[in-house]
């Protein structure tokens, strides 16, 4: 069984609050950098543990707290993967630490929650599911190869892909289906709109499946490998491959509506909000990436914005498109006008997310950043022990987060 303790931990300035100079980031790959040392900000006044990791030790209490009442159950919460969270569920500068719990080897899942429940999967092909409220394991469920992406959950049912794609009870982690039509699904996390289950893999496919019972409904084929999440409106799935292009597909039965060729590969998720389709593409060149912004009805592209680096998913919110490449930026979602750029982190970052007017990154220097959306300020930061790889999932003043050494953290500290 896997390591966990239950613990509250009322955070503040020198304990995870933390401040940075100008530094370098880029998604896509790890950077040749060193990982800054703790400052006296982050460990004056607090005594070391036994790991020497500056953790107050003897500021640990243990409480009960009710689960979120609010769910992220897909990548980015939505279906469109636009990162943006409902008013009042974002998390607090005042937080506390719940609980950590430590799986039995790397991840990179990006976690989501239901019905208090926290799900994520491993490298060793192991899905957990964890009390949301408690960090207690629920149960645990043995796949037949690494899990390198998040799961979903829809309906009281878990999806996600390992040697296949595995659909469990999310109350009992009994297996319900697995469709083995792919060996290779585990590349990224299916995404779940009425009754359909949206799956691509690296054997350049996108695949459509019953929810019910795993029945393949339709395959399309790209030209290349397939490693992001689809976004899926209620008649069109949008993904887009190692090909360098974007495409639209009818929903119902898997035709092309329409492909956007750019000057690239793609790694990132596209986002859909509204009449606009948001790609990420990188090139290699430097500056290397950049972020297209395509008509919804035929893929035409209305602008395109530079970064230095692959861009990871975007997050939308009143307006402003949130986009990581080089520097996080804010850019106006309707001409691509750039309204602000920043870089004061030392590792790549994740996808971000909006939530209660603030914009969440997390990063490979080991902090999640809690940036102004207004003019790219840093609010406060939180250091965890490990590098986040993974896409947080902040709702209802719980942050869950997954770093790459395999420990997941809970946070609690609703904003107001």
């Amino acid at each position: 069984m896997s390591k966990r303790r239950t613990v509250l931990r009322r955070l503040g300035v020198g304990a995870g609050v933390v401040g940075l100079g100008v530094g370098g980031a880029w998604y896509g790959g790890l950077i040749g950098r060193t990982e800054p040392e703790p400052t006296a900000d982050e460990t004056d006044g607090m005594e070391q543990s036994d790991d020497g990791s500056g953790r107050d030790e003897s500021d640990e209490t243990e409480r009960e707290v009710d689960p979120p009442a609010e769910d992220w159950r897909t990548f980015q919460y939505d279906h469109g993967n636009t990162g943006r969270v409902p008013d009042g569920n974002g998390l607090g500068e005042d937080r506390e630490e719940l609980w950590r719990f430590d799986l039995e080897d790397e991840t990179r899942s990006d976690p989501v929650v239901a019905d208090g429940t926290v799900f994520l999967g491993c490298g060793d092909g192991v899905l957990y599911a964890i009390g949301a409220a408690d960090g207690e394991e629920r149960w645990r469920f043995e796949a037949g190869i690494s899990i390198a992406s998040g799961p979903a959950v829809d309906d009281g049912t878990v999806y996600f892909g390992s040697d296949g794609v595995y659909a469990l009870d999310a109350e009992t982690g009994t297996q319900r289906w697995k469709y083995d039509g792919t060996h290779t699904a585990q590349r990224a996390s299916p995404t779940v709109r009425d009754g359909t289950v949206y799956v691509v893999n690296i054997d350049r496919d996108v695949v459509a499946l019953d929810a019910a019972d795993g029945e393949e409904r339709w395959r399309f084929e790209t030209d290349h490998w397939v490693r992001t999440y689809a976004a899926v409106t209620e008649d069109t799935a949008f993904v887009a491959s190692s090909d360098g292009h974007a495409y639209a597909i009818d929903a119902a039965d898997g035709e092309e509506r329409w492909r956007f060729e750019t000057a690239g590969t793609i790694q990132s998720a596209p986002t859909v909000v509204d009449d606009t389709v948001l790609v990420g593409s990188f090139d290699g060149s430097d500056p290397s990436g950049g972020l297209h912004a395509l008509d919804v009805a035929d893929g035409t592209e209305r602008w395109f914005f530079e970064t230095l680096d692959d861009p990871a998913s975007p997050a939308v919110a009143d307006g402003t498109v949130y986009v990581t490449g080089g520097a996080l930026h804010a850019v106006d979602v309707a001409d691509g006008t750039e309204q602000w750029s920043v870089n004061y982190w030392t590792g790549e970052l994740t996808a971000p997310i909006v939530a209660d007017g603030a914009v969440y990154v997390g990063s490979l220097d080991e902090r999640l950043y809690v940036i102004d959306p207004a003019d790219g300020e840093e609010r406060w930061t939180h250091r965890f022990d490990g590098r986040i790889a993974a896409t947080p999932a902040i709702m209802g003043g719980f942050a869950f987060v997954g770093d790459v050494d395999g420990t997941v953290y809970a946070l609690h500290g609703p904003t107001e």
